[in-house]
């Protein structure tokens, strides 16, 4: 399970749109660009300087290499209290699988796929 977290500053020009109605909510879509996974809109409340997602679950995500680069795209919208999209960003990505060895000195392994 990978875990997307993704937090959304606020600028004055939010303000206009923002009558304590903000909601955010991510979309996950894979490398085929199907929907992998999505948060439901959670609250962004007017006096917080960041909102969250709190994370977006992948389940046996199709992992980046160089030899297979899948990439993802996290897509987030900020949506008003009439759930009108009035913000909306697209960020690709990929999935890594990292291990810590400990055997006396620690070690960062990257696992690239390859066997």
């Amino acid at each position: 399970t990978v875990n997307v977290a993704v937090a959304v500053g606020r600028s004055a020009a939010l303000g206009e749109v923002d009558g304590g109605g903000l909601r955010m909510r991510g979309t996950l879509l894979g490398p085929d660009n199907a929907t992998a996974a999505h948060s439901a809109a959670v609250p962004c409340p007017p006096t917080a300087h960041t909102c969250s997602t709190g994370g977006i679950a992948v389940q046996a995500p199709a992992l980046w290499s160089p030899r297979s680069p899948k990439q993802y795209t996290a897509v987030i919208e900020l949506l008003d209290a009439s759930a009108v999209v009035v913000d909306r960003m697209a960020v690709r990505f990929g999935i890594r699988h990292l291990e810590i060895v400990s055997s006396g000195a620690r070690m960062l392994l990257l696992s690239s796929g390859l066997r």
